[in-house]
């Protein structure tokens, strides 16, 4: 059995993935098979077939994406494993991403790619195209959510004239609890110009969904601004809340229960500068 139809036919289902989990692990089976030379299977998940492939993805991409890939692979063959389709689990060394200093766009940054995305010609689906792009980047840097919540958001769960946004528990990471979020005028006003009946989806994407990403990435190109992708936006919004509201409320925003993760992982400390630092406490060198 090929790892693509144990993803389809059998992982995927018992486990209960999302759409975008699942087009996660087809991107990691998708590269071992070019690894491989072939299409994957069930059998190639041993040892030295999973680990050569990391260490030829590392020399090709991030390491971030190379532990992604790992932790793919391993979830796979430990499943096969304990349903009985492998003969035994494997067992591989430990594998750990560096921890980046997290980095945010400048507000004059974010304000010149909603301008940009708004020029978008062209329509998604029979929406025009910019405001379908510039309503979806201003309400992720208002709410600070996640893409894949917004790209679930429905109708039924937006109040356009409280300006409210409710983002169910299911569509979001973890599955814990709906998020209510409210939305200034401007970004309201955008969201009813894409409004068709009898559309079920607020932002529904027409295509294929891995070239979302991409399309966004000629946004920032076109807007002067470096490309830090959605997630980019979600440290936006943290990042400026902390200089406003402090770490705690930054926290709140994201829906973390600790601030540690809100500080190591969001805030770009070249925006939200430390009142103190090590310059100002130690005494001058004569």
């Amino acid at each position: 059995m090929t790892l693509k139809t144990l993803l389809d036919e059998h992982y995927a289902p018992i486990r209960g993935l999302t759409k975008k989990a699942v087009n996660q692990y087809a991107i990691t089976i998708r590269h071992f098979s070019r690894h491989l030379g072939r299409d994957a299977l069930i059998s190639d998940l041993t040892p030295v077939c999973i680990q050569g492939f990391l260490t030829a993805r590392r020399s090709a991409v991030a390491m971030a994406t190379v532990v992604k890939d790992r932790t793919h692979l391993m979830a796979l063959s430990n499943w096969t494993a304990r349903e009985g389709m492998l003969p035994k689990f494997v067992n591989l060394p430990p594998m750990r991403a560096p921890l980046r200093i997290p980095r945010a766009m400048r507000w004059e940054e974010a304000t010149a790619l909603v301008r940009t995305a708004l020029e978008t010609q062209g329509h998604v689906g029979d929406v025009p195209a910019g405001f379908w792009w510039a309503s979806l980047i201003r309400s992720q840097l208002e709410t600070a959510e996640r893409v894949g919540s917004h790209l679930s958001l429905r109708w039924s769960d937006v109040d356009l004239s409280e300006r409210r946004l409710t983002f169910r528990a299911e569509h979001r990471k973890g599955r814990r609890a709906d998020l209510e979020r409210e939305v200034s005028e401007v970004t309201a006003s955008w969201m009813a110009r894409i409004r068709r009946q009898p559309a079920d989806l607020v932002w529904e994407w027409d295509r294929d969904i891995t070239r979302l990403w991409p399309r966004l990435q000629a946004i920032c190109r076109r807007a002067g601004v470096g490309y830090r992708g959605f997630h980019g936006l979600r440290r936006t919004a943290a990042t400026y809340m902390a200089v406003a509201g402090g770490l705690s409320q930054a926290a709140s925003l994201l829906g973390h229960s600790s601030a540690s993760t809100t500080l190591r992982h969001y805030i770009d400390p070249a925006i939200a500068k430390p009142t103190v630092s090590a310059v100002h406490l130690l005494p001058p060198l004569e």
